[in-house]
């Protein structure tokens, strides 16, 4: 479990997020001043505290993997947030308050039982409370969250990895970018994943394989070799698509008041498309899914 920090510059950042969202109409000041926020999954609550900058009268900061030590909750508490180790499930059987606003950011992606959690939310709002999502998509090139490898922009893909494949230096050349995988993200590079680079055959190796975009759609019938398990294979993404996504929303008794789909203007090569009849252009450069919703009475 990782343990939360929280730098003034990140939180600054969360500032900068929000007023955006602001921009876009996908929040409104109303849903936020004088009001009870909930942040979901608030991770180390950096958007929690933003949220009280911009006038909240109360934040709620929950997390299920992150911890929260005694000092932290302490210094939260001092910036008007409540944060707790908690799911949202065991929140909403303890909760003493409604929230006027439940925030979620990249949460969506990660959980299984989507309908569940979206009847936790529904019982934590007040009558039309507002519940905004930002949903990864899991189709995008950079979805399978390889986020040390590839990241996704809305006129390019930045490769992150150091193409050591180009390279006369080959795996010597990429030492310390794996190292720094392994060590800052385990869930996504291992050990194991280590010992199969080989500088003779760079084509079957993961580091490689990784650095492409669409990698986890690509290099589908390799997937287990190449992805470690805690990421993928253990069922941490969903993969569910915008469709369902929305389709959960209104289920669950939502009214979707806002949406946005930002993509990416990189074409998905043939290789990709061919993977399976169901992934088309507007899937694979979907990048993010933002709704804002509103609970009916």
């Amino acid at each position: 479990m990782k343990v939360a920090t929280v730098s003034e510059a990140r939180i600054s950042d969360r500032e900068k997020q929000l007023q955006r969202l602001l921009r876009q109409g996908l929040l409104s000041r109303d849903a936020i001043e004088g009001k009870v926020v909930l942040d979901w999954e608030c991770g180390d609550a950096a958007f929690a505290v933003a949220f009280s900058r911009l006038g909240a009268s109360k934040v709620y900061a929950i997390d299920s993997w992150v911890k929260f030590d005694d000092e932290y909750v302490d210094q939260l508490t001092q910036l008007n947030v409540v944060a707790q180790n908690i799911s949202i499930r065991e929140f909403s059987s303890v909760a003493t308050a409604k929230a006027d606003l439940i925030f979620a950011n990249t949460v969506t992606e990660h959980l299984q039982d989507l309908p569940s959690a979206f009847q936790n939310v529904f019982g934590l709002l007040k009558p039309n409370g507002y519940f905004f999502c930002s949903h990864d998509n899991y189709y995008h090139p950079s979805g399978s969250h390889d986020h040390g490898f590839v990241k996704t922009h809305q006129d390019r893909i930045e490769i992150l990895s150091s193409a050591c494949w180009t390279l006369p230096t080959k795996c010597e050349a990429s030492k310390q970018h794996r190292d720094e995988l392994r060590r800052a993200r385990p869930f996504q590079w291992t050990s194991d994943n280590d010992s199969q680079c080989d500088p003779s055959n760079c084509a079957a190796c993961p580091y490689y394989l990784r650095s492409q975009p669409w990698a986890h759609i690509r290099f589908q019938k390799d997937f287990r070799r190449i992805f470690p398990k805690s990421m993928n294979i253990g069922g941490s993404l969903n993969k569910i698509t915008p469709f369902q996504l929305r389709q959960l929303f209104v289920e669950a008794g939502f009214v979707i008041r806002t949406e946005n789909r930002s993509r990416t203007d990189v074409i998905p090569p043939p290789e990709v498309l061919q993977a399976d009849p169901t992934l088309t252009p507007e899937l694979l450069q979907t990048w993010m899914v933002k709704i804002t919703a509103q609970r009916s009475r």
